[in-house]
């Protein structure tokens, strides 16, 4: 007993002296223990504490210590991080990226945000920079809902009529855009209200344009960009992108879609993009923007990483040899053939899928030289006599031997795609012939200068621009 007395007498002391000690320290608390002031950014699929903190202009320290992360590691889908260095700025920060025809102003008013508190939040030094493609942080009261009803007041129009059209209130209408008066809205403004809607409408362009939508946004290197104007009435639509022409075709009524490759060499930073819609009254709507094209970080070579070091038969890089030859690929590739041959993904046109040795994009580097190339296309290994077969149907443009690239057929699937297929040890289609998805068509080989083995090398263009076959096999174009 006094054994078991002296032992509980000593844990008293001991808990006493620790308690002494702990209460002389301040205590450490986890993020959800406080209530950090400042704006609640929202995690979103893909965030990490790194691309988070580069969107907000913070170090990943700045950010770990405002929210007392005690694993900058475990990050989830839905956690709310508090955002320092933002005085002045409450609510939820949401992300909105800027489509054709948005501005600062609009944005301003749809979200009911003053333009410099936009200006401040992303770092902005005018409202020019808001291109189309970038994404835009936005702060939003709780439970707040933006403005997702759009009125243009159209040509010789004034606000009143706009209001009276759309049976709005003209007096709130210039309360909640902050306008002088209903004088102030002047032709071709859009003025932003309620609709009780949760989707927001397309940004409204012209009073018989309901869209004008350019997708992927952002672009990005090797990617194909898809335009599609769709309009209330007939129209001529044309347009360019990164100095390309593009190429609208009916796609449905009032319809028009035109397809571009983005070149996989592509500066990144801003392509200018521009489009104009004629109507048959004589009318016409033109739209100038500039948008975001990125650097494409899944080419090997392109991220810091060492490119692909090749060692091929000299004449194969004698530009006496290659420039002709790429010249006769650009000729067979420019018509746009208005009658589109496929419908849905394209096939796989080699033995087998995973069989892959060198992806599109890639940059190599040939016999040592210093000068960077890429790979125009997609590997599929494989021995001499492997099938190959069309990826989607289309009209053979050619089928024969070239110096560099072997025995090559070139496949016309209308719209402006085409599909090539090189080094072949035999072809089994002829110039004209109309062939099938999956029909075989050649067999693999070795043939061309620039080879290093038995394989297929598969390209798609789009308005003569090669572009990453992948997509073609995991998207629907258009």
């Amino acid at each position: 007993m006094e054994i078991t007395f002296a032992l509980t007498k000593n844990k008293q002391v001991f808990l006493a002296i620790l308690l002494t000690v702990l209460s002389a320290f301040p205590q450490i608390v986890s993020a959800q223990d406080t209530a950090p002031q400042g704006p609640i950014y929202i995690v979103q699929e893909g965030d990490t504490l790194s691309s988070i903190a580069f969107q907000f202009n913070l170090t990943v320290d700045e950010l770990v210590q405002a929210n007392l992360v005690s694993d900058p590691n475990t990050l989830n889908i839905g956690d709310t991080l508090t955002i320092p260095g933002l005085e002045g700025v409450e609510g939820i920060l949401t992300t909105q990226t800027i489509t054709l025809g948005d501005s600062l102003e609009n944005i301003s008013k749809r979200y009911q945000v003053s333009q410099d508190l936009l200006t401040r939040i992303n770092h902005l030094t005018s409202p020019a920079e808001v291109y189309t493609g970038i994404h835009l942080i936005i702060p939003q009261a709780e439970g707040a809902e933006p403005f997702n009803h759009q009125t243009l007041i159209e040509p010789g129009g004034s606000l009143l009529e706009a209001a009276a059209a759309a049976g709005k209130n003209p007096w709130s209408m210039v309360q909640s855009n902050h306008l002088g008066g209903t004088w102030d809205g002047l032709p071709g403004d859009i003025i932003y209200s309620s609709s009780g809607d949760d989707d927001p409408s397309p940004v409204l362009l012209h009073p018989s344009i309901q869209t004008i939508d350019l997708s992927p946004l952002p672009l990005f290197q090797g990617s194909t960009a898809v335009v599609r104007v769709l309009t209330d009435e007939p129209a001529v639509v044309n347009g360019t992108l990164d100095g390309y022409d593009l190429h609208f075709l009916p796609d449905g009524e009032n319809s028009s879609v035109a397809l571009q490759g983005v070149h996989a060499m592509a500066e990144p930073g801003l392509a200018p993009f521009s489009i104009k819609v004629e109507f048959g009254n004589g009318s016409t709507y033109e739209l100038e923007q500039m948008v975001v094209l990125e650097r494409n970080t899944n080419f090997l070579g392109n991220r810091g990483d060492e490119p692909e070091r090749l060692t091929v038969d000299p004449e194969g890089l004698n530009p006496e040899l290659t420039e002709p030859e790429n010249q006769q690929l650009r000729d067979l590739v420019a018509p746009v053939n208005p009658q589109r041959m496929w419908e849905g993904l394209f096939a796989v046109p080699g033995y087998n899928r995973e069989w892959l040795t060198s992806r599109f994009g890639n940059r190599r580097i040939y016999n040592g030289d210093p000068t960077i190339y890429f790979h125009t296309g997609i590997d599929f290994e494989g021995g001499t006599g492997l099938p190959i077969k069309a990826a989607a149907p289309g009209t053979v443009v050619f089928a024969g031997l070239l110096t560099v690239r072997g025995n090559t057929t070139v496949i016309d699937h209308g719209w402006g795609v085409y599909s090539i297929y090189m080094h072949q040890s035999e072809i089994k289609v002829a110039v004209g012939e109309k062939v099938e998805s999956e029909q075989e068509i050649g067999l693999v080989g070795a043939t061309g200068l620039r080879v290093t083995g038995a394989h297929l090398h598969w390209e798609v263009w789009v308005n003569g621009v090669q572009v990453n076959p992948l997509a073609w096999l995991d998207n629907t174009y258009p």
